[in-house]
């Protein structure tokens, strides 16, 4: 048979051949696949593995991460220090005792008002609106006591830092004052608006920072020439008590006007007002002030609007200022 069909024998053969490569190369290809397919399973395995871990910090990590909190730590308490540095004040919340000292504020800056005099012993007094309640009208006549432990607490904040700034403001001679404001508590906002002695810090310009530093706002208009706005703003930045200018506001007689207020930053520089940051010393304070009270004609009368903020950190402490706010 094989010599009659020596050609059927010859591709019997060669057909035999070719399904053994055929079948040892399926197989190969199989073993491939098997273990191509273990590796993909493994890689699946190990990424998700990584991705449910916590990657463990290095040695080096680890130390660098701590010497930042220490040195964090460090610059947040010498910025506590320096801003306490100042008189701090006295909580009160015996609220017939606080409307008895706001009256009490009231009539005694009417009283220096009207006695205040020059160096060489003149009368000098001060020109002030019809029944002026230098920041306090809603408590001119008020004999209500509020019923807020912590509005009482904040009226009476409120009082003390007028007082110090109207004594730092009678000192600098000026010729009237005519409005004196300070921030309302927020709970009685609206029911404030009908009182020509609340206003608002803006949010661009104040420097209160929510769980970090808490702000008392308060606005003083007056006139006079720009030696009694050179030592206002002297007095202001002694820094007896941490208030910070936020704006001024000069009018002068021409009717030019002159805004000077911190920059948008948000560094200490914006925080700090705009006479420098917390670093900056009394001197260079005082400088800066001087620069912007530079009359531009000697003896002229301006009016001249200061938006100024009380500060209190309030971080790791217990904040005597209360967070939320009323009038």
């Amino acid at each position: 048979m094989l010599k009659k069909n020596p050609i059927f024998v010859a591709f019997l053969a060669l057909s035999v051949v070719a399904f053994g490569a055929l079948a040892f190369l399926a197989f190969t290809a199989n073993g491939a696949k098997s273990k191509a397919s273990r590796q993909l399973r493994q890689a699946e395995q190990q990424l998700d593995a990584l991705l449910r871990s916590e990657v463990t910090p290095n040695d080096e990590n680890v130390q660098a991460s701590s010497a930042n909190v220490v040195e964090l730590q460090k610059e947040l308490e010498r910025i506590s220090n320096e801003l306490s540095r100042g008189a701090r004040l006295q909580r009160e919340e015996d609220g017939v005792r606080v409307i008895a000292s706001i009256q009490q504020y009231i009539s005694g800056c009417q009283r220096q008002a009207e006695e205040l005099s020059n160096e060489e012993g003149e009368a000098t007094p001060v020109e002030l609106p019809s029944d002026f309640a230098f920041g306090f009208d809603a408590y001119f006549d008020e004999s209500d006591v509020p019923e807020s432990v912590e509005k009482i607490a904040y009226l009476n904040d409120q009082r003390q830092v007028l007082a110090y700034i109207m004594d730092k403001l009678f000192a600098a001679s000026p010729e009237s004052i005519e409005s004196v404001a300070r921030e309302a508590f927020p709970a009685n906002v609206e029911a404030s608006k009908s009182d020509s002695s609340i206003f608002s810090v803006g949010d661009a310009v104040t420097a209160a920072r929510e769980g970090a530093i808490d702000t008392l706002g308060f606005k003083v208009v007056f006139t006079g020439d720009t030696n009694s706005l050179r030592s206002f703003l002297g007095e202001l930045n002694r820094f007896e008590y941490p208030i910070v200018v936020r704006s001024v506001d000069v009018e002068r007689p021409s009717g030019e006007e002159t805004t000077v207020a911190p920059s948008d930053a948000g560094g200490l520089e914006s925080i700090f007002g705009v006479f420098g940051s917390v670093d900056s010393s009394e001197e260079e304070r005082q400088a800066a002030a001087d620069e912007l009270s530079k009359p531009v004609i000697e003896g002229n009368t301006s009016q001249f609007t200061i938006v100024m903020e009380y500060f209190q950190i309030v971080i790791g402490d217990e904040a005597e200022i209360p967070a939320e706010q009323e009038t």
